[in-house]
């Protein structure tokens, strides 16, 4: 809140917080990382959760796999969410490539 209404006290910045809340809509995407070492099925389990077809070959993921699903009542559109994801390849010699994409907007799945 403006300094303003801290200055006025705490009554004036709920009031403050509230008005700002009215004015605000919903944002119905999110980022879902998936990271963690080599082999431990971030591929698979991001499959399974969009509700893709597994990956059929056991080939290591290379660099940074991105993908989007929606989750959510088809017949409700303001019960979805689109959730954009990164699948992280897990060997080594792709760690400095992932502090480009890492954001606190964002949840983490972290597999081991």
């Amino acid at each position: 809140p403006p300094m303003s209404e801290v200055e006025r006290g705490s009554t004036a910045v709920i009031c403050y917080l509230r008005s700002q809340l009215k004015e605000c809509r919903p944002y119905r995407r999110v980022k879902l990382m998936l990271v963690g070492d080599a082999g431990v099925g971030k591929t698979t389990l991001l499959s399974c959760i969009s509700g893709s077809s597994s990956p059929k070959d056991d080939l290591a993921t290379v660099g940074i796999v991105m993908s989007q699903f929606t989750l959510g009542d088809r017949r409700k559109p303001d019960t979805r969410i689109t959730f954009h994801c990164l699948d992280f390849a897990g060997q080594h010699e792709y760690d400095s490539t992932h502090q480009c994409f890492i954001t606190h907007r964002a949840i983490y799945l972290a597999l081991f």
